[in-house]
C-alpha cells in the first residue's frame, strides 16, 4: 500500500498473518520497522508518526515474512501538487498579488500589502485575494490539479468598486481539490471568456477548463487565479507561493486566517513582475519614447534583471533610424544610465529594453551592469532625456513619485 502525511501526523496500521492458503493465523508476533525514522518512526504497535518530509518504507514482520507500506511524508507548508494554470507567455506581466496583509478584496483598506516574500509592496488592489496575470482574451487556462468542478460559468451581479460600483457579472470555474493529509483546497480562475466544464464533472490536472477574458470586475483582460483552504464549510484565502517572509505570515496570526502552502511543482509557478506601460502619444511627438517600466519582481535585491525600462521608437513621424547616443534613464535614486555610441532604432529594431543587471548587449537588449535592483518597490520615479536633456517620458509611482 501507499499512503501520504503531512509532518506531526500519525497513522495506525495494521497487519493480518496469513498461512498459505490464506487463512488468518491469530496470536502471531509483528515486529514493525522503517527505512529512515528521520521521516517517520513506527511503534511496536504500528502506529506511524511521520516527521519529516520524504519518502519512507513501513515494513511489517512476521515467522520470516515481510510487507510494506510506502509512505510520503509532507511538510505542511510545502505540498508541490500544482502546475502553471496556462503556458506562460514570454513577457508576462503581474498586476496583483496576494496580500499576505489581510487579503479581503475590496474590505481591507490598511494601506499595507505584503507579498509572499515579505518585502513590502506598492500597493495595487489592498487586500486582493490571489493573483492576476495579464492575459490576451481566448488564452487556454488548465486545471492546476485534478479534481471535481463545483462552479463553472456565471456569478452572482456584482457592484465593482473598480468600475465606479457598476453592476458586473463575472464568468469563473472553482475546482476543489484534495491534498496530502487530508487537506482540502479550492482554485478559483476568475473573468473567463469560456468556459469548457460542468458543475459535478471530474477534471484532470493539465485539462483545458475554459479560456480567459476580462469578463466582470476587471480593467483589462486577465486571470485571477486563488485558492482557499476549506476548514468544513468555512474557507480562508491562502497564497499557493506559500510564506518565505521574516518571521510569522501575518496573515495567519489573524483569527481568521490560514497557513498559506507552497502548491507548485518544481518550475512550475507562474512568473512575478510588476511593471507600468505607457501609450506612444496620440499626436506624435518626439522620435522615440519611455513605453515600460518593470520595477519589481520576486526578490530584486538578488535579481536586478527583473528589473527593465523600454523605450520605443515612433514610426509614425521619427526617421528610419534614430540615434540614442546619449540619451539617459535616470532614476530618484541618483542612478544614470547612459546609451552608448551606435545605440539606435528603426522599424527593424523598434524597442530597446535596459534591464538593470548584467548580460550580453544585442540591438534589442542593454544593461545597466547593477548588482542589485534599482527601482523603489513602494516609490520611485524613471525619467529617460534624450542627448540634449529634453524629456522623452516619465512614469513616477508611491509618494513622492515624481514630484
Amino acid at each position: 500500500m501507499t499512503d501520504s502525511l503531512l509532518a506531526g501526523q500519525t497513522r495506525q496500521l495494521a497487519a493480518t498473518t496469513k498461512d498459505a492458503a490464506g487463512n488468518t493465523l491469530n496470536g502471531r508476533a509483528v515486529n514493525w520497522g522503517t527505512s529512515n525514522p528521520a521521516i517517520a518512526t513506527v511503534s511496536t504497535a504500528g502506529l506511524v508518526t511521520a516527521t519529516a518530509s520524504g519518502a519512507v518504507t513501513i515494513t511489517a514482520s512476521s515467522e520470516g515474512k515481510d510487507a510494506t507500506a510506502a509512505v510520503t511524508v509532507f511538510d505542511p507548508k510545502v505540498i508541490p501538487a500544482f502546475i502553471k494554470p496556462f503556458t506562460e507567455p514570454a513577457d508576462l506581466w503581474t498586476t496583483n498579488y496576494h496580500d499576505h496583509d489581510v487579503p479581503k478584496e475590496f474590505i481591507d483598506n490598511n494601506g499595507t500589502y505584503v507579498p509572499f516574500w515579505g518585502e513590502p509592496s506598492l500597493l495595487g488592489i489592498d487586500g486582493h485575494e490571489g493573483y492576476d496575470w495579464r492575459l490576451p482574451v481566448g488564452t487556454p487556462l488548465v486545471a492546476v490539479a485534478a479534481g471535481r468542478v463545483v462552479h463553472a460559468g456565471d456569478n452572482q451581479p456584482f457592484a465593482c468598486p473598480i468600475l465606479n460600483n457598476q453592476i458586473v457579472v463575472g464568468r469563473s470555474v472553482t475546482l476543489e481539490h484534495q491534498l496530502p493529509g487530508g487537506i482540502v483546497v479550492r482554485t478559483i480562475y476568475a473573468h473567463m471568456e469560456q468556459v469548457d466544464v460542468a458543475v459535478g464533472g471530474n477534471v484532470a490536472q493539465g485539462q483545458q477548463i475554459g479560456t480567459s477574458g476580462g469578463r466582470g470586475c476587471a480593467l483589462k483582460p486577465h486571470l485571477h487565479f486563488a485558492v482557499w483552504r476549506m476548514n468544513g464549510a468555512s474557507a480562508s484565502a491562502i497564497d499557493s507561493y506559500g510564506w518565505s517572509g521574516p518571521g510569522q505570515d501575518p496573515w495567519e496570526t489573524k483569527p481568521e486566517g490560514a497557513a498559506s502552502i507552497s502548491l507548485w511543482k518544481p518550475g512550475e509557478a507562474p512568473s512575478l513582475l510588476r511593471r507600468f506601460e505607457l501609450e506612444l502619444p496620440t499626436t506624435p511627438g518626439p522620435f522615440f519614447q519611455l513605453t515600460k517600466v518593470r520595477f519589481q519582481g520576486l526578490r530584486d535585491a538578488d535579481n536586478p534583471n527583473n528589473e527593465f525600462v523600454e523605450v520605443t521608437w515612433d514610426g509614425r513621424i521619427a526617421p528610419a533610424s534614430v540615434d540614442l547616443s546619449g540619451a539617459t534613464i535616470r532614476n530618484a535614486g541618483g542612478v544614470v544610465f547612459t546609451f552608448p555610441s551606435g545605440t539606435t532604432l528603426s522599424a527593424a529594431n523598434p524597442s530597446i529594453r535596459v534591464f538593470t543587471g548584467s548580460g550580453t548587449s544585442t540591438p534589442s537588449t542593454l544593461f545597466i551592469g547593477q548588482a542589485t535592483g534599482i527601482y523603489g518597490n513602494l516609490t520611485d520615479c524613471v525619467r529617460v532625456l534624450n542627448a540634449a536633456g529634453q524629456p522623452r517620458g516619465q512614469v513616477g509611482w508611491g509618494s513622492p513619485g515624481c514630484t
